[in-house]
């Protein structure tokens, strides 16, 4: 008989689907139904990520529809990691979105050698892949989004 398996969100060992707290790191699941995201980036911008837990479950404070709008419209910018605290993979996005436009105007007119075209164009290619899966991923829930349980915290 095959027993279906959950993950640990945060030590990424598996447990039995029943599981009530993660054997490896101690992690209760059922208090991931109180995280938030907006602790989770405060935990981020105070420097404690290794608080941090990053889940496919979106916390009640993040709207699907908006994080797929932003990953649509400024995904290529990275408005989608920047909406749910992703800042390190949003500044990477933002970054690589400037020099793929930047680099299609300039070549455009002809004013870029041909080596630093092809880099440009290289760079602009991986992040369309890059946008491209991450909006598949947001989608189909499979995007992870930074939430922090508060230990004092307990709604019911």
């Amino acid at each position: 008989m095959i027993t279906k398996k959950i993950i640990c969100p945060r030590c990424n060992e598996k447990m039995p689907q029943n599981s009530v707290r993660c054997a490896c790191c101690g992690l209760i699941f059922d208090r991931l139904n109180y995280a938030t995201n907006f602790a989770g980036k405060k935990m981020i911008k105070s420097g404690n990520r290794d608080k941090v837990v990053y889940v496919k479950k979106l916390p009640s404070d993040v709207k699907k529809w908006k994080l797929i709008l932003m990953g649509v419209f400024a995904g290529l910018f990275g408005g989608h990691c920047f909406y749910v605290g992703r800042y390190v993979r949003g500044i990477i996005m933002l970054f690589g979105g400037i020099i793929a436009i930047v680099s299609g105007v300039l070549a455009s007119f002809s004013l870029l050698p041909e080596s630093i075209f092809t880099l440009c164009g290289m760079i602009s290619g991986v992040m369309f892949i890059v946008w491209l899966f991450d909006v598949i991923n947001i989608c189909f829930s499979k995007f992870k989004v930074p939430v922090y349980i508060e230990k004092t915290e307990v709604r019911k």
